[in-house]
């Protein structure tokens, strides 16, 4: 068992891993730089972070996330995008893409198909869901084709 936040990887696994998934996690760390740091290490030189977070939040925290915390006493902390952004920056995973997903069936004469652009594009803002490295040139590789930012 590791305290992602207080305790870093041991030896053994820093540098070994190809790819790192987390699913919902950070906004529950009381300090997610420290534990997405933590995390980070564990990456190959050219190895790539998965943060799947849901929403770039807008405005103050959702009555229902504060319940939900005063409830079970835990943390439900959705952060905005400058904020994701600058914990990546911090934890040394400088090299991200935020994506956006499009969910359905289209036919190409669907009239929503002109529109998926548009749709892919405003799930991306909307979302935390991002592709993480520590340099761009290991980010391209699974990436490739995208502008970098």
């Amino acid at each position: 068992m590791l305290d992602a936040e207080r305790e870093e990887l041991p030896a053994a696994l820093r540098g070994t891993f190809d790819a790192i998934v987390m699913e919902s996690c950070v906004h529950h760390f009381l300090d997610p730089v420290s534990a997405l740091a933590h995390i980070a290490a564990g990456l190959k030189e050219d190895g790539i972070a998965v943060v799947i977070e849901g929403e770039n939040r807008r405005g103050p925290i959702r009555p229902e996330y504060l319940a939900v915390m005063r409830e079970f006493d835990t943390l439900e902390r959705p952060y905005t995008r400058p904020q994701m952004e600058r914990m990546l920056v911090l934890a040394g995973l400088p090299a991200f893409r935020f994506l956006g997903r499009v969910n359905g069936w289209f036919a190409p004469d669907d009239p929503r198909v002109p529109l998926l652009p548009e749709m892919v594009r405003d799930d991306a803002r909307a979302r935390n869901l991002a592709v993480c490295a520590r340099t761009p040139a290991a980010l391209a590789r699974v990436l490739p084709g995208l502008r970098a930012g």
